[in-house]
């Protein structure tokens, strides 16, 4: 009798490290394909996602990746409270700071601009000059950083922490450059 080489598919930590293919993707569950079978994987508490249909890749989950740092524990809103006039200098070297902080994954900028009430990098420098306003809302790693920074340059801030500031045990599913971020993820061997 000959063994059959197919591999079991019982859980979700069967598949990871392998090369899967999405097959289709709704709002709380994607299917994909490995070795001709398609699996639905659920995702529970999903925060932000990048997926595209017909994409392979190897799947891997995370509980640690840059992506995460927006999720995993509350921001701070931090004010300036002093004038400072070098503000090139100011954004030059926070730019740096976030973009290590977030490996690039993160635009630097979107920790200080706030769409809603029209906060831009133009205005947060003329806040700056000025010596009052806000400076920017980011999760804690990178708010100790720029703060750091102000002090450095002399700038004095205060900020103010979210009441939510507990650790929240989000993690990353990827499929090439494909992400999902979400609380949880499990094959659904229902389907």
């Amino acid at each position: 009798m000959e063994k059959s080489s197919e591999m079991i598919v019982e859980s979700i930590k069967d598949l990871i490290n392998k090369e899967v293919k999405i097959d289709s993707i709704q709002t709380t569950f994607i299917v994909i394909e490995f070795e001709k079978k398609f699996y639905r994987i659920d995702i529970e508490n999903k925060v932000e996602f990048y997926l595209k249909k017909g994409v392979t890749g190897n799947l891997t989950i995370n509980d640690k990746h840059p992506l995460l740092i927006n999720h995993q524990k509350g921001f701070i809103i931090t004010y300036i409270n002093s004038s400072f006039q070098n503000t090139d200098l100011f954004f030059e070297k926070a730019e740096e700071i976030i973009d290590f902080e977030t490996k690039g994954f993160r635009n630097w900028k979107d920790y200080f601009e706030d769409k809603s009430i029209n906060l831009t990098i133009d205005i947060i420098k003329n806040n700056m000059v000025k010596g009052y306003g806000k400076l920017c809302e980011a999760p804690v790693s990178i708010t100790n950083k720029v703060v750091g920074l102000c002090n450095e340059l002399n700038i004095e801030t205060k900020t103010f922490y979210h009441s939510d500031s507990e650790l929240k045990p989000y993690k990353i599913l990827l499929i090439d450059d494909n992400i999902v971020i979400g609380k949880d993820f499990k094959l659904n061997l229902k389907n």
